[in-house]
């Protein structure tokens, strides 16, 4: 995993490199995927980007007792990040500044904003429902609005469907997870295995041995 995410990172490197210098096009990414059912053609650069990021996440979350979060590095991926993003430049090496800032912010933002989602989360929804928003919104031609008047409508969308989503569905879902089928209720436990099968070896217990006493004197010897 981590090999992977070294190899993408070099690759996202070159890539900057060479539409900085010669403006062309990204190496083995140039072109695109297509036709795909409601997705229409992909281009593949964004196969490389996203899959960045996702392994930059599972390389977090499998060394995450060697990940330091440090106070240094949080503020520079966030300059760099913000940097990056005013240049045109944060689909490119910039990625990993990004993500380094996302996972700083989770941990120093304050305590209080770690109660956002413990009663109604609506994460997933805004998840799940952003993506077709934005493509049904482009479709319909509000990114003609501008970047702001395009986002904002997104928002409001996304999290209407996130929250209807979360009080229709989600929630009502998450009352059956405990939930077993009447079959199962009166199923016969489920047989050991054969380990706990086997019986626990017995140690052997001690025996005590007597220790022979005193022989008896013989009555029938004679007195001196």
């Amino acid at each position: 995993m981590l090999a992977a995410a070294v190899l993408v990172f070099g690759l996202l490197l070159w890539n900057q490199y060479e539409a900085l210098r010669f403006g062309g096009s990204t190496y083995f990414t140039s072109g695109s995927v297509g036709t795909l059912p409601l997705l229409g053609t992909l281009s593949k650069i964004w196969f490389l980007r996203f899959g960045f990021m996702f392994l930059v996440g599972a390389v977090a979350d499998l060394y995450s007792d060697k990940l330091p979060i440090s106070d240094v590095l949080g503020v520079l991926a966030i300059v760099v990040t913000g940097w990056q993003t005013l240049e045109g430049h944060l689909f490119g090496p910039a990625l990993l500044a990004y993500e380094y800032a996302i996972l700083y912010l989770a941990v120093r933002l304050p305590r209080l904003l770690h109660r956002v989602g413990q009663k109604n989360d609506y994460s997933y929804g805004i998840y799940i429902y952003s993506f077709v928003v934005q493509q049904m919104l482009a479709w319909l031609g509000a990114a003609a609005w501008g970047f702001v008047g395009y986002f904002a409508v997104v928002m409001v969308f996304t999290v209407v469907l996130a929250f209807l989503s979360w009080h229709l569905v989600e929630k009502q879902a998450l009352r059956f997870k405990d939930w077993t089928p009447r079959l199962r209720r009166g199923a016969p436990p489920a047989e050991a295995s054969e380990e706990e099968q086997r019986e626990p070896e017995r140690v052997p217990v001690p025996v005590p041995v007597p220790v022979p006493g005193p022989a008896p004197a013989d009555a029938s010897s004679p007195r001196s």
